[in-house]
């Protein structure tokens, strides 16, 4: 079985999230009881931090989306099989 690596775009992932949170009318403490995340997770992410794995595929079934929504432009195609999940932060970082 041949698996191919996702680089998830840390930032696409939280605009998601943030977007859903603000259409459900939940905090973001909310969001991330949800998650199972702490609140300074939510937060990390906010500012353009990384996300791991666990976290993004909680995030994705929230979502209703596929990780793979979620890759960097630069991918290569993936493996019907699916791929394995590698969530960095994201290069637009806003400090």
């Amino acid at each position: 079985m041949a698996i191919a690596e996702l680089t998830v775009d840390a930032e696409l992932v939280f605009e998601a999230l943030d977007k859903q949170r603000r259409r459900l009318r939940m905090r973001r403490r909310e969001v991330a009881e949800v998650l199972g995340v702490t609140p300074s997770s939510y937060t990390y992410w906010s500012r353009g931090g990384g996300i791991n794995a666990d976290a993004l595929l909680r995030a994705c079934s929230w979502l209703d989306r596929d990780a793979r929504d979620f890759a960097r432009q630069d991918e290569a195609a993936l493996t019907a099989e699916g791929p394995a999940l590698t969530a960095r932060p994201s290069a637009r970082r806003n400090r």
